[in-house]
C-alpha cells in the first residue's frame, strides 16, 4: 500500500512538473534585435534627392513588417502577400545600427523613435553588403 501512494504521489508530480513546463515564454527575443522585435506597418517615404515625402496611400501599396528577433527572421508582405522571408543579423557601425538581410545580402541602416505616442522604425535605401548608397529614400513603419 506504502508503494501505491509513493507511486501515486511521484505520478502526480511528475504530471505537475510537465504541465508546468509547458508554459509559453516570451524569452529568447535575440538581445541586439529586441527593438526591433514586431510587427511594423508602413506609413510613408521619404525620397533623400527630391525630399518629398509620400503616405503608403500615394506610393500605391500597403507594407508590413513581421520582424522575429527569436529567429532572427524577417518577413515582408506588399498588398496582404508574403513578398520576402529571410534571415537578418544586427550590427553596429559608428553611431548607425544596421540590419542585414541574408538572402539577398542588402543592409539598411535603422532608427527606432517615438513619434507623438507612436513607436517609429526608420529604414534607409537598402544596399548591397559593401556599398555606401547616397541620397536613398527613408521608409517609415509603425510599430503594431
Amino acid at each position: 500500500m506504502k508503494n501505491l501512494k509513493l507511486s501515486c504521489l511521484l505520478f502526480a508530480t511528475a504530471f505537475l512538473l510537465s504541465i508546468s513546463s509547458c508554459e509559453e515564454v516570451d524569452c529568447c527575443v535575440y538581445p541586439a534585435a529586441a527593438e526591433i522585435n514586431g510587427t511594423w506597418e508602413f506609413i510613408r517615404v521619404n525620397y533623400g534627392f527630391t525630399n518629398t515625402t509620400q503616405t503608403a496611400a500615394e506610393v500605391g501599396y500597403t507594407e508590413r513588417l513581421e520582424i522575429d528577433g527569436t529567429n532572427s527572421r524577417v518577413r515582408r508582405y506588399r498588398d496582404g502577400k508574403e513578398v520576402e522571408n529571410t534571415p537578418f543579423t544586427i550590427s553596429e557601425q559608428g553611431n548607425s545600427k544596421i540590419i542585414t538581410f541574408e538572402n539577398t545580402k542588402e543592409y539598411s541602416n535603422y532608427t527606432i523613435f517615438t513619434e507623438g505616442e507612436k513607436t517609429m522604425l526608420s529604414l534607409y535605401e537598402r544596399s548591397p553588403v559593401g556599398a555606401i548608397l547616397a541620397d536613398g529614400g527613408v521608409y517609415y513603419y509603425e510599430k503594431k
